[in-house]
């Protein structure tokens, strides 16, 4: 099979091999010539659009933006009944499918790997954070207006909401989605739910 030309090669592209690349070899072992052999290119051409791989990865959290963006409005943007959309969005986030279906794992934790050690790719990280943390305050905000939850501080329901979330990403990434993580999953979607409608945060 021939090697695609420069003209060929688009970002999007390099992103979806550059993941299955970090996937496969590990954050140390993926380069410029491995995502290229990857894509059937030269690794020369991919420098077109990234100087460097801290670039490439600065670039791979912009589009887990995209995805996580994308995703969000599937799940929610047909949902306009708000007891519907409340018992749906604390199902999502607070549940194993959540971050299951958006990235691997592997590519979320090379991420905040590099970010720990450049400040360029942890302000990028921070940018999705922040972009995920104002959908949930977006959201619940919304469910204050329909009058279905009692929250004085919307802000601050996200940011424990949020965390939740977090918590059983890195819960379930080390023990697996058992039966065990699921049940402490369903608890804490029950409680995050009383703690809303009854006004606590």
């Amino acid at each position: 099979m021939g090697r695609k030309s420069k003209s060929d090669v688009r970002k999007p592209e390099i992103i979806r091999h550059l993941m299955e690349v970090l996937v496969k070899e590990g954050l140390e072992k993926t380069t410029f010539a491995k995502v290229g052999d990857h894509m059937g290119v030269h690794p020369s051409l991919l420098v077109h659009y990234f100087k460097t791989k801290d670039e490439m990865m600065m670039a791979l959290v912009d589009h887990m933006i995209d995805t996580y963006n994308n995703a969000y409005l599937t799940m929610f943007g047909s949902i306009e009944d708000p007891e519907k959309r409340l018992n749906e969005f604390v199902n999502r986030v607070l549940g194993v499918e959540w971050e299951i279906d958006q990235v691997h794992d592997y590519v979320m934790w090379a991420c905040f790997y590099m970010a720990l050690r450049n400040k360029r790719v942890h302000k990028r990280l921070k940018k999705l954070y922040d972009f995920i943390l104002n959908l949930y305050i977006n959201e619940i905000q919304g469910f204050k207006d329909a009058g279905i939850i009692k929250v004085e501080n919307v802000e601050y329901a996200a940011v424990h909401i949020y965390s939740l979330s977090e918590g059983i990403f890195n819960y379930f990434t080390v023990e697996g989605v058992t039966d065990k993580v699921v049940e402490y999953c369903e608890s804490m979607k029950k409680t995050t739910l009383k703690l809303l409608k009854n006004g606590t945060f």
